[in-house]
């Protein structure tokens, strides 16, 4: 089927490119490489199209290759690189793997959860969405690092911490909460003075009136130790 799509695609555009173009001052508006072409090969890209997506939904995400969401959105950004429609699947595609990815890795199957990684790779990449699979990467090694640390440390995200958004005070505000109910005073490692008091003034302000106790070193790997706290 791919190739009888293929061979249509072909001889319709080739209609289109034997024949001459007179140049003209006025080129009016831009288009695309789909509107562009010949009426036949315009229906042949919407065929595509609505091949991938009914692929998409049936989880035919790229594996076999033939036939596969990845296959038909493929064929369609080789003729139109900036088609909307085939880079929206392209991600959606990415945006699946990634949830299978993260479902595998929640049931303790890190090896089916990389698989996953590595067959969205080529597609993000079309998608700009490798970002997102470093960034998942990462946190998976960040949970590792904290099951295997005393249970009385807390590592916090170095990138996080460089952001200052809410998922880093969230995680503090966590911390905190854990050491008012152990009393337990606490030392921060953190990479500089500055991120140290910082780190201590988002805990001090969750408190209220609870005194919080400890100091602060310098460390390269960030976290906060509750000292009273059992490390086992």
């Amino acid at each position: 089927m791919v190739g009888a799509i293929l061979a249509m695609m072909a001889v319709a555009l080739s209609g289109c490119l034997s024949t001459p173009v007179v140049p003209t001052v006025d080129r009016g508006p831009e288009v695309t490489a789909a509107e562009a072409a010949p009426a036949p090969a315009r229906d042949i890209l919407k065929e595509l199209l609505f091949a991938g997506l009914t692929a998409l939904d049936n989880d035919h995400l790229s594996e076999p290759r033939e036939g596969s969401a990845a296959d038909y959105f493929g064929q369609v950004l080789d003729v139109d690189p900036e088609n909307a429609i085939a880079l929206d699947g392209m991600q959606r595609l990415v945006e699946r793997y990634l949830m299978l990815a993260q479902q595998a890795q929640q049931q303790g199957a890190r090896e089916v959860a990389e698989g996953y990684l590595l067959r969205a790779e080529p597609f993000a990449r079309q998608a700009n969405s490798l970002t997102a699979i470093e960034k998942l990467r990462q946190a998976w090694g960040r949970e590792q690092a904290q099951k295997l640390a005393p249970k009385n440390e807390f590592l916090l995200d170095s990138v996080a911490l460089d952001g200052r958004g809410e998922d880093i005070q969230w995680r503090l505000t966590e911390i905190a909460v854990v050491a008012m109910r152990a009393n337990s005073r606490i030392t921060i490692v953190s990479r500089n003075d500055a991120e140290g008091r910082w780190i201590y003034q988002q805990m001090r302000e969750v408190l209220a009136e609870y005194r919080l106790r400890g100091n602060i070193v310098k460390g390269a790997t960030p976290k906060v130790i509750l000292i009273d706290l059992p490390t086992i």
